[in-house]
C-alpha cells in the first residue's frame, strides 16, 4: 500500500478474476495547491481577470447564474481585487 497522503483518491482493483471482491488501492493525488500555484494563480487574476470584469461578468453558484452587467461592475472589480490582494499577502507571509 502506498503511504498515507493529506491528498488521496481511491482506484478500485479487482483483486482476484472473475469474484466479487474489490481493494482499494489509494494512490497519491495530483497536486496543484501548493502555494507558489496559488500565488501564480492569484497574480493571474489580478492582473488579467479583475480588469476583463469591467465588460461585464458571471456569479455562478449551486443554485444559477447571475448576470452582472458592465455598468455595475466597479464596486465588485474594487472588492474583489482587496480580497485576492489580501490572499497574495497571506501567501507571502507564510
Amino acid at each position: 500500500m502506498i503511504a498515507d497522503t493529506a491528498k488521496t483518491r481511491s482506484i478500485f482493483n479487482h483483486s482476484k478474476p472473475g469474484t466479487q471482491t474489490m481493494e482499494i488501492l489509494t494512490v497519491p493525488a495530483p497536486c496543484f495547491d501548493t502555494p507558489e500555484h496559488r500565488l501564480q494563480k492569484l497574480k493571474q487574476a489580478l492582473n488579467k481577470q479583475i480588469p476583463d470584469m469591467k465588460n461585464g461578468f458571471s456569479i455562478v453558484t449551486g443554485q444559477g447564474e447571475i448576470w452582472i452587467d458592465p455598468a455595475f461592475t466597479a464596486d465588485f472589480q474594487e472588492l474583489t481585487a482587496e480580497i485576492l490582494t489580501e490572499q497574495v499577502h497571506r501567501l507571502i507571509r507564510f
